[in-house]
């Protein structure tokens, strides 16, 4: 803002101050060529024309101070209005709720309103508790709405089980707040590490430091000046990959039962992957892992493999098994993938 008003103010200086200035300028000395105007009044002239640029600045900032502040206005108006959720039932949930991640699918469909096809069309699955799931497919297979049917984000027939509990009579404030989620768009808001990491002050420093350490992050943070250095707003003063490792760590001491991970390492390097990989593989043990990947190589961190294809499930086995299928759905996709790498 302070940058806009100055390059405003600049170029009102020279555009129409020079111009009012320039013209009165000109109409001064044809005028004192015809001996018509007094020269007192061509100089009370020019020294009314000089300021008039102050003046002009001054009406266009705040002019449009005033237009952002409608702007404001309007997108706080259009939020007011939005419609409230449906937090659904009220009873609450049974305390430290969920004691596992045991995740039962059960006939689920979900079509998105104004679609014409179903996103998830009658899918079941279950998965055991501290099992750890890579889902892939082609863009639009379903892959997301497997999770937005699980933190309620959209309306779904049929009935998802978490330790046999059927998330439908949860409240989704409850829901939500007992399943870790970890996606691509990092969530770092400007202050501490500390607050980044434990926003609730829940844990205690040496919970904090554990968890930096687990994720290989320890001489990074003492540069910035140990827990209590300052993390700029989205993280800004963090590279991609570090950004991630830090909401890894988060995931870490939040310690729940259920994580979900929508593509969360496809924005980092190859090397920032593996490392993110095989923290999951071993720091989330005991824990039931769903992770949508986009390298399709990362299923070997996995114990099996969720292929989705327009809505349905293609083929749900271990990595190997797969890999061993050469006409199967997940073997063009990897074929696909290795041809892309190397064009």
């Amino acid at each position: 803002m302070l940058a806009a008003n100055s390059w405003l103010s600049y170029r009102l200086t020279i555009g129409i101050g020079g111009t009012v200035t320039a013209v009165v300028t000109l109409i001064a000395i044809a005028q004192h060529e015809y001996a018509t105007v007094d020269p007192s009044l061509i100089g009370l002239a020019l020294s009314y024309a000089l300021p008039l640029t102050g003046v002009i600045s001054a009406f266009m900032r705040d002019f449009l101070s005033t237009e952002l502040g409608f702007i404001s206005l309007e997108r706080i108006d259009e939020y007011s209005k939005l419609e409230r959720e449906d937090a659904g039932p009220t009873q609450p949930v049974v305390k430290n709720w969920p004691r596992n991640g045991d995740l039962d699918i059960h006939k689920v469909h979900l079509q998105y309103p104004g679609a014409s096809e179903e996103a998830l069309k009658a899918v079941s699955l279950k998965i055991k508790n501290g099992e750890h799931v890579a889902i892939i497919g082609r863009t639009g297979s379903g892959k997301s709405s497997i999770f937005k049917a699980i933190l309620r984000l959209e309306e779904f027939q049929g009935t998802i089980r978490l330790n046999d509990v059927v998330l439908k009579s949860v409240d989704v404030h409850s829901l939500r707040r007992n399943i870790t989620t970890l996606s691509q768009d990092e969530f770092l808001f400007n202050g501490t590490i500390a607050e980044n990491l434990d926003p609730a002050g829940k844990f205690s420093i040496d919970e904090i430091n554990a968890a930096v350490d687990k994720v290989g992050l320890r001489s990074r943070v003492d540069r910035i000046g140990g827990l209590g250095g300052i993390i700029e707003e989205q993280g800004s003063n963090l590279s991609q990959g570090e950004k991630q490792l830090l909401c890894f760590a988060r995931a870490l001491l939040s310690k729940k039962k259920l994580i979900l991970i929508d593509e969360a390492t496809s924005s980092v390097d190859i090397d920032a992957d593996l490392k993110i990989q095989q923290l999951i593989k071993n720091e989330f043990i005991g824990s039931t892992v769903l992770s949508i990947q986009h390298r399709l190589t990362n299923v070997s961190f996995y114990d099996r493999v969720l292929v989705m294809n327009h809505g349905k499930i293609e083929q749900f086995e271990k990595p190997d098994a797969l890999i061993a299928d050469k006409a199967g759905l997940f073997a063009q996709l990897l074929k696909s993938q290795t041809e892309e790498l190397h064009e």
